[in-house]
């Protein structure tokens, strides 16, 4: 964050050097016309050489010579002005060029060289003094340039000063507009990353916590019933035993997928593709139907798709396979129908998911906090905690939104809306 804020203050800075030297340019020719015109050819030179100055400015800056730059262009500048101001005559006003390259010093040079920038901002103070003060005895007025010219040059440097000093107070003061609000982006964004910080790292100790119980749970539990199976010679008691492992097992190994999809969905970038909601859904469902316990589960698909729909295919499986799951999970064994519905909708700006049964449903209070990590609303669930929080996570990173509408012992309904990406 601060190398970019270093490279945009830079670029700022370039930019007004760059601006600062067309201007200048076009100055110095708009005050060689009386020159031509009067044919004075002495400050005619020094109009000739603030061009080639300007010049040889612009080419450093684009070389991004820009650290030195500014206090050569500034002494370079100054040392002119004195020896203009006194070939060309009181009169003439050139020491007021000292106003706009004074208020330019702050965005020709950069306050942290201080040094530099002190010597930078004191330099055409000091010799714009002298320009109006102090004689030098070498250097005197041209001859060619008469009280009457003098005024018709004092005439023409002021318009150009009028005009030419506005333009830079303005630039230094939208410079330093843009730099405080750069700085206040930065703070917000260190103050959300602080946040987002803190919030890893509560999320870090549950998952440790979570990760050590949930992982030590099952291969104890494993542990126990081989010691109990080596004495064991009633061959029923012993499948039992075997079937206990198996359960236990396949906790485990829910939990350890939970586990690989969380570092999946967190680190992997979006990856676009057509996705063919169908297709998952079925294998969902299909997997699921394997187990006796949810052969009585009535399922019902309305798909409606007026286009085709893109996103992660990673995440909408995911997120699709943790509701689903769920919903046959977490079903009613003292209904007599038990229902699972999955509707699906979209079109060309955006695709609708809804995952309903008609289950044991969420208590109220618990519905605010289902999408945190490792929570779950039934301390009797063989449920890991993690799945409703990869779900928010991942509708999230597709910038999607996900609600919950829930009764207890009477249905649970989540509504998703997911970016349609056809055309990203």
């Amino acid at each position: 964050m601060q190398e970019l804020e270093n490279n945009t203050e830079e670029t700022e800075r370039r930019l007004f050097i760059h601006h600062f030297s067309i201007t200048g340019i076009v100055v110095m020719a708009f005050s060689a016309i009386p020159d031509i015109y009067y044919q004075v050819w002495d400050t005619l030179l020094y109009a000739i050489l603030g061009i080639l100055t300007f010049l040889f400015v612009l080419l450093l800056n684009k070389k991004q010579r820009y650290r030195w730059v500014g206090l050569i262009a500034v002494a370079v500048f100054s040392v002119m002005l004195l020896l203009l101001c006194k070939i060309a005559g009181p009169q003439t006003r050139v020491s007021l060029f000292y106003i706009p390259l004074t208020i330019a010093v702050p965005l020709f040079i950069n306050y942290e060289q201080k040094y530099t920038f002190y010597t930078g901002l004191l330099l055409p103070v000091i010799l714009g003094v002298a320009a109006e003060n102090l004689p030098l005895p070498i250097i005197n007025v041209s001859p060619d340039m008469t009280l009457e010219k003098q005024e018709v040059y004092g005439k023409v440097n002021f318009i150009l000063c009028l005009i030419f000093s506005p333009f830079i107070g303005f630039q230094v003061v939208n410079f330093y507009y843009k730099q405080r609000k750069l700085l206040k982006k930065s703070q917000q964004e260190l103050v959300r990353k602080n946040k987002e910080l803190v919030r890893v790292n509560q999320e870090l100790d549950r998952f440790i916590y979570s990760l050590s119980h949930d992982l030590r749970s099952p291969v104890a539990s494993a542990i126990g019933l081989t010691l109990l199976a080596k004495d064991e010679t009633d061959l029923q008691q012993l499948k039992s035993y075997f079937i206990m492992q198996e359960q236990g097992l396949k906790r485990l190994d829910n939990f350890i997928q939970e586990v690989l999809n969380y570092a999946k969905n967190s680190h992997q970038e979006v990856i676009i593709k057509q996705v063919n909601i169908k297709e998952i859904t079925d294998d969902i469902v299909l997997y699921l139907k394997q187990n006796p316990d949810y052969e009585k589960i009535t399922v019902s698909l309305d798909i409606c798709q007026v286009c085709v729909f893109f996103s992660d295919s990673f995440r909408i499986k995911v997120i699709l396979q943790n509701l689903i799951s769920n919903a046959f999970h977490y079903h009613d064994k003292n209904k007599s129908v038990n229902e699972v519905k999955i509707m699906f909708k979209s079109n060309k700006e955006k695709a609708y998911f809804e995952i309903w049964d008609n289950g044991i449903g969420i208590p109220e209070a618990y519905q605010q906090k289902v999408f945190d990590m490792f929570f779950r609303a039934n301390t009797h669930t063989k449920g890991t905690g993690l799945g409703l929080y990869i779900v928010k996570d991942a509708i999230d990173r597709l910038n999607g939104e996900i609600t919950l509408q829930s009764k207890e012992n009477e249905y649970t309904k989540f509504s998703i809306t997911i970016p349609n990406l056809i055309e990203r």
